[in-house]
């Protein structure tokens, strides 16, 4: 029976089996971590894009959406992209189409905004479940 005991050959296999699973978790968790940062990532890409537009001069929202949804590398089909304007006068917000009473020109706002819904991959991340909600929102200011 003692030699039983001292016997140690197995020892690096059941060593092994007792933390592979432990370590496959931890990877896993890494790689969906990695999963949400990516797809975060590319939505704020499409948004920068859209935003580069306005600052070059361009006005109109279809557009400026298309151009964001097109820069949006890998965009889940509930993935949504909403552009609007709004204008301001004196720091109160005024119509788009006329001038401001000091007669100067108003601010143009435009704001960019793009969701998604993560889901995990791997299914295994308690700190990115399913149905997490991506949020991106960016404000371009146009004189």
């Amino acid at each position: 029976m003692r030699k039983f005991f001292r016997d140690e050959t197995g020892v690096g296999a059941i060593e092994f089996a007792l933390i592979a699973p432990m370590l496959a978790i931890v990877l896993l968790g890494i790689m969906s971590g990695w999963a949400y940062y990516q797809q975060n990532n590319y939505m704020r890409d499409g948004l920068e894009v859209a935003g580069k537009y306005f600052l070059q001069g361009g006005t109109s929202e279809e557009t400026a959406t298309s151009i964001a949804e097109a820069a949006w590398s890998g965009k889940p089909a509930d993935g949504t992209v909403a552009v609007s304007k709004t204008c301001i006068c004196a720091g109160a917000a005024a119509s788009c189409s006329g001038v401001c009473s000091d007669a100067s020109v108003p601010e143009t706002h435009w704001t960019i905004e793009a969701s998604s819904v993560f889901n995990d991959p791997f299914f295994v991340n308690p700190m990115f479940p399913d149905g997490l909600t991506l949020y991106e929102r960016e404000v371009i200011r146009v004189r």
